[in-house]
């Protein structure tokens, strides 16, 4: 399987900032699958610091977003009826810290596409959620607030399965 892109805020060079928001956050990887501010602001640096003294991009308690795909873009990775039928699936990895979870429901990681729609969420007790556009949905184990943790998605679109995992 091909990398299709690779955010990583250990590297400031690859965040261009306004303030402390976030205008720009480059692909580390060279291939301009760079992601840009379509609602609100996400910040950097964020105010809370990864065990190892790293910290990351803050997307508040509110909905800032970062696009990370265009709608074309989008449905080539995730529209399994039609530009991605012939994908075998992928896998998303990330590392978060959670400060508050009683804004109920956090969007993590999505699009609003119509085809090629993917969400993954936190509900407000912490369960992490994986859904598509055509039905699909499920939940995996809790997060705490607080606790840094590796998350990790993979979906097998010939079987539909969907493994939900987190270092916790």
């Amino acid at each position: 399987a091909d990398l299709v892109q690779r955010l990583d805020a250990s590297d400031p060079s690859s965040l261009t900032v306004s303030g402390s928001a976030v205008t720009l956050w480059e692909d580390a990887d060279g291939r301009s699958a760079d992601a840009t501010p379509t609602v609100g602001s996400a910040l950097y640096p964020g105010g809370t610091a990864f065990p190892t003294g790293l910290v990351g991009v803050d997307f508040g308690a509110g909905k800032n977003i970062l696009e990370m795909f265009n709608s074309s873009e989008a449905d080539a990775l995730f529209d399994f009826q039609g530009a991605a039928a012939g994908n075998h699936g992928f896998t998303i990895g990330f590392t978060m810290i959670i400060d508050d979870l009683s804004a109920g429901t956090m969007h993590i990681i999505g699009n609003q596409h119509t085809l090629g729609k993917i969400s993954i969420q936190v509900s407000g007790s912490g369960r992490l959620m994986f859904k598509t556009n055509n039905g699909l949905e499920f939940t995996g184990p809790a997060i705490a607030e607080n606790e840094a943790v590796a998350v990790i998605i993979s979906y097998e679109a010939e079987s539909g399965s969907v493994t939900l995992w987190n270092s916790k």
